[in-house]
């Protein structure tokens, strides 16, 4: 698990009975830092083979992170980016009400709880997708099992 507290890993642990639970919180903006995107990355590396590798320190870093590790070809195992979730599975955060879940709007909740946090990504970086999504081309391909 990269990114949450000690105090989270913890319970996450306990909740899921995990045995082997391997934690590494890098600092507040590491992705800035390459010895600290490399620890992060020689971490991760260390403790693989893995089932699953959560990276939950946001995006872009998290995705940054999947990339960086793909490319290196050492790690073995599955990285999912899945950045505030421990928040909300620890009860750090709150969930948007079920009515603003089932329309769609708990970005809306969480940028009314976290507003100066929140804004620049969800109200100026986010629309910027929609002007790259009419120039892109969705190809699908089969996939391939490797051995």
């Amino acid at each position: 698990m990269i990114g949450g507290t000690d105090a989270q890993a913890q319970q996450i642990a306990g909740k899921y009975g995990l045995t082997d639970l391997q934690h590494h919180n890098p600092p507040m903006g590491f992705i800035k830092d390459p010895a600290a995107v490399e620890d992060c990355l020689k971490f991760i590396e260390s403790v693989s083979p893995f089932r699953f590798c959560f990276l939950a320190v946001g995006s872009p870093q998290q995705e940054t992170l999947a990339q960086a590790l793909r490319a290196r070809g050492v790690a073995k195992g599955l990285a999912l980016c899945i950045g505030a979730s421990l928040n909300f599975v620890t009860g750090h955060e709150k969930r948007a009400p079920i009515w603003m879940q089932r329309l769609a709007l708990e970005w809306l909740f969480r940028l009314l709880q976290n507003p100066k946090r929140l804004a620049r990504r969800y109200l100026v970086r986010g629309p910027r997708i929609f002007a790259h999504l009419r120039r892109s081309r969705v190809v699908l391909r089969k996939a391939t099992l490797s051995g």
